[in-house]
């Protein structure tokens, strides 16, 4: 039987809720320091997203001793090694990014912690649960003035030689989302929306309001029907669409995000960096924190350091896309060691993620499997050898279930297993479809109008090398 939800509820609002300025510190590289500037440009009449919720709010929260659970993160999730061993053999190394960038635009947590426990109803989330790429517009022109041109063309602002993002006189980067400045792969990613958004413009002749229907629609479009099946798997994607959502299913007519979502399920990407990557032509097996990326928030001011999309997507001539790491319980050595953290405790991203899952009461991976009608992971599959394998928290969890049961062309940790990909299929078809602004919430017989790199293709095939392609980034 699946959860009830009533006693979960989004708490329905009947008119725009405006936000205060807020005070306290924005958290970049998910919660891990605090972002420089973030508090500037914020307007008073901001419209927030709303409370955070629950998909299992009847089944019990997981308690695993603290200890057990730093032991776990610190010594039992083993570092992936640098070579190519653990590569994925379908996952491009630019759709990991793609998956940071969605997931900035839809969720913002600024006051939870890892040392209380977190009521996901009490905690606001800063962003819109829509994938309608607030983080790159704003909510308009007149309460994100700084992002646009003041010609009043509606252009987004481009920064330095258009191979950066706009910045303030100190390097503060002026985009809808300071996150999206974290490291310089997504901070390029973005840049390629604001330029891809401005192309869309262009073709529109200068209609806002078009030129914002196409772009998120055809963004939307490459998450359903790129993203979503690589990261989840073909079928489970066309079983949602043909036989509807069976664990995203809010009560009334506002979408939200769920903690299980948020804090477990979407940060399966924390497994496929890899250590060292190249980003153009000029940069070999270059350290994701080394110096040549630096650690985040700082201009590009040389054409050599700009990506190249050749390098992360199958997009434009002779593409060399770089391939993830597999899906599974390993994680690259520098995020186990985290070189911005400087609380020693605390420096291993897989033991925040374990924190972080116990402090919003997560239950256990085994417990969602049995709801939701799968086969749990045993005791020997889960193997770390302590408590944990029998009563597994749920990050680790579907990390495992991907590296088992997350099969494509024979090969497992390809994509998420049954349940982590329903989770995340089932939230991000939900926030579309509960959206009347976006294309499978208002017009579900649509598709892609914009031109595709190759002319002979179908309508149907628009991907993300096309949406590069006609921003001129590739």
């Amino acid at each position: 039987m699946l959860p009830k939800h009533n006693r979960y509820r989004p708490k329905l609002r009947t008119g725009a809720r405006r936000a205060r300025t807020f005070r306290g510190p924005y958290m970049a590289h998910h919660g891990c320091m605090a972002i420089r500037g973030a508090n500037e440009h914020r307007d008073e009449d901001v419209e927030l997203g709303g409370r955070f919720s629950r998909l299992f709010g009847d089944l019990p929260a997981l308690y695993t001793d603290p200890a057990v659970l730093r032991d776990l993160g610190d010594n039992k999730v083993k570092e992936n090694p640098s070579d190519s061993t653990r590569r994925s053999t379908t996952y491009p190394l630019g759709m990991v990014f793609f998956g940071q960038f969605i997931d900035h635009d839809i969720t913002l947590d600024v006051t939870s912690g890892l040392d209380r426990t977190n009521d996901p109803l009490a905690i606001e989330n800063f962003r819109t649960p829509a994938l309608d790429l607030d983080s790159v517009y704003g909510t308009d022109p007149e309460a994100f003035p700084f992002l646009y041109e003041k010609s009043g063309s509606h252009k987004l602002i481009l920064g330095y030689h258009g191979i950066d993002l706009p910045r303030s006189p100190d390097g503060v980067a002026l985009i809808g989302d300071p996150r999206n400045d974290e490291n310089r792969i997504i901070s390029q990613l973005h840049l390629a929306f604001i330029k891809f958004a401005n192309a869309v413009l262009a073709e529109t002749g200068g209609d806002l309001a078009e030129a914002q229907r196409l772009t998120r629609w055809h963004y939307q479009w490459i998450i359903l029907h790129e993203f979503l099946p690589l990261t989840c798997g073909e079928d489970l994607v066309r079983d949602i669409l043909s036989n509807g959502r069976k664990i995203y299913r809010p009560t009334g007519t506002r979408a939200f995000i769920p903690v299980e979502f948020a804090v477990a399920a979407y940060r399966y990407g924390h497994s496929q960096l890899p250590d060292f990557l190249s980003f153009n032509d000029d940069s070999r097996r270059v350290q994701f924190f080394g110096k040549e990326l630096g650690q985040g928030f700082t201009p590009v001011e040389k054409k050599d350091q700009a990506v190249d999309w050749r390098h992360f997507f199958h997009a434009g001539k002779n593409p060399v896309a770089q391939l993830a790491q597999k899906i599974d319980a390993g994680m690259a050595g520098e995020l186990l060691a985290l070189p911005f953290i400087d609380d020693a405790a605390n420096k291993s991203l897989a033991t925040r993620n374990l924190l972080r899952g116990q402090s919003f009461r997560l239950p256990s991976g085994q417990a969602i499997a049995e709801v939701m009608g799968e086969t749990p992971l045993t005791s020997a599959e889960v193997g770390t050898g302590t408590q944990v394998d029998a009563a597994t928290p749920l990050w680790f969890y579907i990390l495992r279930e991907a590296e088992l049961k997350g099969e494509r062309n024979g090969n497992t940790g390809e994509r998420l297993g049954p349940v982590g990909g329903r989770i995340v299929a089932e939230t991000l078809i939900g926030l579309m479809e509960y959206d009347d602004s976006a294309f499978l919430g208002s017009n579900r017989n649509w598709l892609p109008e914009l031109p595709l790199a190759e002319k002979t293709r179908e309508p149907s095939t628009f991907a993300m090398g096309d949406l590069l392609a006609f921003a001129r980034t590739v």
